[in-house]
C-alpha cells in the first residue's frame, strides 16, 4: 500500500531511506519554534481548561535536571488528543521528538504533527535504517524523545495498558 504523505508541501510516495526523518532545514526549524510557541501560549492554558490538567510530582524531576541536560526518553500510555501536550507540559516542554504513524501525516493535523517534532515511521527496512539513524542524532543532540508505546489510543483509560516492544527497544 502507498501512503502518501505532504512533506514541506509536496507529496512523498513511501517513507523510506530518501525521507527527510532528520529535518535540519531552515524552514523546518522556523515551523518547529512556530509550533513550540503556539503550544505555550494556546494549547497548554486550552488542555488546562478544556481537560483540567494539573501536574502533580513535577519537583520530583529537579534533582535530575543535569542528566536530562543529555536527553531522555519518555513513555506514557496514548489516552486522549492532547495528551502529547500534557507530557510536554508535565516534563517542562524541552525540544521532544516522538514516532507516528505515517496514516497521522495525511490528516488535518500533520503540519502540527510534523513540526511538534513527529517522525513518520518508515515503510521500509532502507527507511527503518533512516529512522533509526535520524533518532540516534536526537539522542546525540540531548533532544527528548517521547513514545507512545501501545498503538492505539483508548480515551481517558487510566490504567497502564500494554506496552510494545517497540518502546523498550528505542530506549535500550
Amino acid at each position: 500500500r502507498v501512503v502518501k504523505v505532504r512533506y514541506d508541501g509536496r507529496e512523498v510516495e513511501a517513507l523510506d531511506e530518501h525521507y527527510s526523518y532528520l529535518d535540519d532545514s531552515f524552514s523546518f526549524k522556523i515551523q518547529h519554534l512556530i509550533n513550540r510557541i503556539g503550544m505555550r501560549l494556546f494549547l497548554v492554558p486550552m488542555n488546562r481548561l478544556r481537560y483540567g490538567l494539573r501536574i502533580k510530582g513535577r519537583e520530583n524531576l529537579k534533582p535530575f535536571r543535569r542528566q536530562f541536560r543529555s536527553g531522555a526518553i519518555t513513555v506514557c500510555n496514548h489516552v486522549y488528543r492532547w495528551d502529547l501536550v500534557s507530557v510536554l507540559t508535565a516534563t517542562g516542554m524541552h525540544e521532544t521528538f516522538f514516532p507516528i504513524l505515517a496514516d497521522h501525516m495525511r490528516g488535518k493535523d500533520a503540519w502540527f504533527m510534523r513540526y511538534a517534532g513527529g517522525v513518520p515511521v518508515p515503510e521500509t527496512r532502507s527507511g527503518m535504517r533512516a529512522f533509526n539513524q535520524a533518532f540516534d542524532a536526537y539522542h546525540e543532540r540531548g533532544k527528548w524523545i517521547h513514545v507512545f508505546p501501545e498503538a492505539t489510543s483508548w480515551r481517558f483509560y487510566k490504567p497502564v495498558r500494554s506496552f510494545k516492544k517497540g518502546a523498550f527497544t528505542m530506549a535500550y
